[in-house]
């Protein structure tokens, strides 16, 4: 009995770490704040045609670190540098957009439904790795 249960929580372990770290390419789009929407869809991969690109670098920076993007477009943002990074947003709506580790060479696409300005920051360089795109 100890052996079967041991096996059930090694599995779902590791499947929760699988879906923690944003390895799916399916599309998330888990509701947030009041309104309960999520203010867009984000995903490894598979979003659609990228139109802005926002790289993380080895600078600690991100570049541009202001964007702005129409309704309906993707966002990319690509570490091309060599550690790890997060795009974690901060509104309260916003969570649901957040990729945990964005690891060197990793990209991460979101493409906004809802017009607004959206804030983040890389939660292993805050504060000052930060940025901001305004969709419209």
């Amino acid at each position: 009995m100890k052996p079967r249960i041991l096996a059930l929580g090694a599995g779902m372990v590791a499947l929760i770490a699988m879906v923690g770290c944003g390895s799916s390419s399916t599309p998330v789009t888990s509701p947030g704040g009041s309104s309960g929407t999520c203010p867009g869809t984000a995903a490894v991969s598979g979003l659609g045609t990228v139109a802005v690109t926002i790289n993380a670098t080895d600078n600690l920076v991100f570049v541009p670190a202001s964007a702005t993007a129409q309704v309906g477009v993707v966002v990319e943002f690509k570490n091309t540098g060599s550690v790890a990074h997060t795009v974690t947003f901060q509104g309260s709506n916003d969570s649901c957009l957040t990729d945990d580790t964005l690891a060197p060479g990793a990209t991460w696409e979101v493409k906004f439904t809802v017009a607004g300005t959206y804030n983040y920051i890389c939660t292993i360089h805050a504060p000052n790795m930060k940025g901001e795109i305004t969709v419209s």
